[in-house]
């Protein structure tokens, strides 16, 4: 779904695809100009931020991906809020932090992906070594 700025309401998850990743990211109930703001454990700035949508977007097309959780998004946007300043790493990352903020399991289901193919690419590696 396409980015439509008056169907952003405050705790939906939204994501920007940055090469091969997606970056999602809590929208905000502050509005910068005409944009609300999201709250995301950004990579590019190395911590939880919140900032300008076109900041976030960084020209890149939005996509809505929902409300993940059953807290209402006053609960969720203060679980993100109290994390603002920590430090990303690859095993607390964007997909970890929108899910904690809405109340569910930290999970990466991108990381996951991406160490399932490290281990076949260095299995065949391995296995093409030993010819």
């Amino acid at each position: 779904m396409a980015h439509n700025k008056y169907s952003l309401a405050p705790g939906t998850v939204i994501a920007v695809w940055v090469g091969p990743i997606q970056h999602v990211g809590v929208v905000s109930d502050r509005i910068h100009g005409s944009h609300p703001s999201v709250i995301s454990n950004s990579h590019r700035a190395g911590r939880v931020i919140e900032e300008p949508l076109p900041v976030f977007a960084g020209g890149r097309l939005v996509n809505v991906i929902g409300y993940l959780g059953n807290l209402s998004p006053q609960q969720v946007l203060q679980r993100a809020r109290s994390r603002i300043g920590e430090t990303w790493n690859l095993f607390w990352n964007c997909e970890h932090f929108v899910k904690w903020a809405h109340g569910l399991r930290p999970r990466s289901p991108q990381l996951v992906a991406g160490l399932i193919l490290m281990c076949v690419f260095t299995g065949f590696l391995v296995a093409g070594g030993k010819k």
